[in-house]
């Protein structure tokens, strides 16, 4: 999910230099940090709204408004885990962190699928079941990874500043000559600090940004979509028991696990939507 993705202590020194060079940092550019802060918000608040129909059962048509915003939200966390595989190519350990979400997106997209309901008579609810349950442990999994990950990844390195050098200028008419003392920090990101992290976009260098802040809006991020797919997870196999008989206190009380992780989901969305709009990082 974040995602996602958003482990930047593992991204900051990745490849080699000339990689570092060669490659189009799109995740610094504004309409990728628009697009993916958007998506992860869309399947968050969708989630939202979509649990909330269930409430309403004498909402003739709550069925396939449910479905069509599952579907949506899903497609909309696809489409942050698909950005960040095809962006963040260079850790083969992070890209299949990355993928591992993917894959539980997709569940989650065949999930809201099989909740329509003319799939879910037909299949007697095991498609989206079963779907909401395997994608939730896929995505449950990933997060805790990519959590675990940011919490024991070691503190950004310092940028180091070179010794003091002398340059020397001469005046063309006069000829006098001047001596400047030029001091030059070297940045660890691979480009010089004068210039950024960051492309087009506009991004702030990393340095700019307190490492701890870093670190706990990153972890905001992964952490709160791990929540909110355990939520799916736990409400979803308490929703299996009980299927045939969708009343009582404890339907209740899977809606409310449901929403709490939708919640949680759209949570995870807006501590995204801090990193990019004011952290201006990734």
């Amino acid at each position: 999910m974040l995602p996602s993705e958003t482990d930047p202590l593992m991204k900051r020194d990745r490849g080699s230099s000339s990689d570092k060079k060669s490659r189009i940092k799109y995740e610094d550019e504004v309409w990728w940090q628009f697009i993916h802060a958007f998506s992860f918000l869309l399947g968050g608040t969708t989630f939202v709204a979509g649990t909330a129909m269930y409430f309403y059962p004498d909402y003739a048509n709550g069925g396939y408004v449910a479905g069509w915003l599952y579907t949506i939200g899903s497609f909309g966390f696809l489409t942050v885990d698909v950005m960040e595989f095809f962006t963040y190519t260079d850790d083969k350990w992070l890209r299949a962190n990355i993928a591992m979400s993917a894959i539980g997106s997709t569940l989650y997209v065949i999930g809201s699928i099989g909740f329509f309901p003319s799939i879910y008579d037909a299949t007697n609810g095991s498609v989206g079941i079963n779907g909401f349950i395997s994608g939730s442990a896929f995505i449950g999994v990933s997060q805790a990874w990519k959590t675990i990950r940011i919490a024991t990844a070691p503190p950004p390195a310092m940028i180091p500043q070179l010794p003091p050098t002398i340059a020397v200028t001469t005046d063309p008419v006069s000829g006098q000559t001047t001596s400047t003392v030029v001091t030059v920090s070297v940045n660890t990101n691979g480009a010089d600090s004068a210039h950024g992290s960051g492309g087009s976009g506009g991004s702030h260098s990393p340095a700019a940004v307190d490492p701890s802040v870093d670190r706990w809006t990153a972890a905001g991020v992964e952490s709160s979509a791990g929540v909110g797919a355990w939520c799916f997870f736990v409400g979803t196999l308490m929703y299996r028991s009980i299927k045939d008989a969708l009343v009582g206190s404890e339907y209740q009380q899977i809606l409310q696990i449901w929403e709490a992780g939708s919640v949680a989901f759209t949570c995870g969305a807006l501590f995204l939507i801090y990193r990019h709009a004011i952290l201006r990082i990734a």
